[in-house]
């Protein structure tokens, strides 16, 4: 399942203000907006494929694409969040305790009205049904996946984890990292640190837990994956101080998309026995974010403005992605349970999938839009309005 949760902010040319709310499509990166409307997409379709019976082709194309797309969303909220960071710690100001506040009271404003909104809607319409808030407090404080895997309620939640944890962990990482190590190179042992440890944490995951899901064990903790962010640090860092190096990876991004659809064909053949494999499934979750932040440099020079319509679907997309995450389950539910049936209490499986994705698509984008315009606008607005200085960055997840 995904994320996301993760890079769904309206991201601006470096020149611009974060603190300036615009939805101008002149003004965003829309190779970057391709590479997030790909990410929910998978993550969708994914999902759909859970909650029908699609021709066996869908069901193992999409199947890992859900997997795939929530490490797209990974590598690009680092990549942005690592621009903020960046640019305040090269302008001498990462360290004030007004800016370091500004910073997470920005990217609290942006992902955490909605998530309660949604938590708050799924208590009491989750696929499984009702839930007492009293059992599924750790929700309210991310802590439904710190070191296992999310209990059988609001799964999807699980990659919002991981992403509120990252903005916590990071910074202070990287200010111990500064106490003993000057300039630059504070940043990069932050990253080895938020590299390292996780990996080490996944290749001894035997000694945390014994389960016949490895692989969904190992992907879900937060203490397993926060590297799958700091790989789009790292090409932050690679865009601010390495430009030779991130043209070089632009002219050599064809490399990169071959090793990302090896990285597909891998999941999609089922590698016998990789479930149980914790060395491979490590090694896998480390290279598939990881390759997804090579794709960056080339995708952030894609521009369509000769192709209007396909820019105004990609742009419109990424601005209610975090809006389609969060609710595409939830219009599977009411669909499922308003205008078809039940079986025995469970959601039911149809065969007339191509009638049923359309209405999941159509319901999927309406409650998208209305979600983006009543919750996560207004309080975008009130954050910009609210914030104690305004800072030049790019605008991130």
């Amino acid at each position: 399942m995904q994320a996301h949760t993760i890079a769904f902010e309206n991201h601006a040319e470096s020149t611009q203000l974060e603190g300036k709310y615009s939805l101008s499509i002149n003004s965003r990166v829309v190779g970057l907006d391709i590479i997030r409307t790909c990410a929910i997409l998978f993550v969708i379709f994914g999902h759909f494929s859970q909650h029908s019976l699609p021709p066996q082709w869908f069901g193992t194309f999409f199947g890992p694409m859900g997997i795939f797309g929530v490490e797209l969303f990974f590598a690009l909220s680092g990549y942005l969040i690592g621009g903020i960071i960046i640019r305040q710690f090269d302008a001498g100001k990462f360290y004030s305790f007004m800016n370091l506040s500004n910073f997470w009271f920005r990217r609290w404003m942006r992902t955490l009205p909605l998530y309660y909104f949604f938590l708050l809607v799924y208590f009491q319409m989750d696929w499984r049904g009702p839930f007492a808030y009293s059992k599924y407090w750790q929700y309210f404080l991310f802590g439904q996946n710190l070191s296992s895997v999310t209990p059988p309620f609001f799964e999807l939640s699980w990659s919002l984890a991981i992403e509120e944890w990252f903005y916590l962990i990071f910074p202070f990482t990287l200010i111990i990292a500064a106490k003993f190590i000057a300039g630059r190179r504070a940043v990069a042992a932050a990253m080895i640190v938020l590299v390292m440890t996780p990996l080490a944490l996944r290749l001894t995951t035997p000694l945390f837990n014994q389960t016949n899901d490895m692989l969904g064990f190992i992907r879900v903790p937060v203490m397993f994956r926060l590297d799958a962010i700091t790989y789009g640090v790292l090409m932050a860092s690679v865009r601010a101080w390495r430009p030779e190096i991130w043209k070089l990876l632009q002219r050599h991004a064809w490399a990169f998309f071959v090793a990302y659809a090896l990285l597909l064909v891998y999941f999609w053949i089922k590698t016998p026995g990789l479930e149980q494999h914790v060395t491979r499934i490590s090694a896998l979750f480390a290279a598939i974010p990881f390759i997804s932040a090579l794709l960056i440099p080339y995708m952030s020079t894609i521009s369509l403005n000769k192709q209007p319509t396909a820019q105004t679907f990609f742009v419109y997309t990424s601005i209610v992605s975090y809006s389609i995450y969060l609710g595409h389950i939830l219009v599977i539910i009411l669909i499922n349970k308003y205008i078809f049936s039940f079986r025995d209490g469970k959601v039911a499986i149809y065969d007339n999938w191509y009638y049923l994705y359309p209405l999941y698509i159509t319901g999927t984008y309406a409650m998208a839009f209305m979600t983006y315009i009543l919750v996560e606008r207004p309080f975008l607005k009130l954050r910009d309005m609210w914030s104690t200085r305004k800072i030049v960055t790019l605008d991130a997840v």
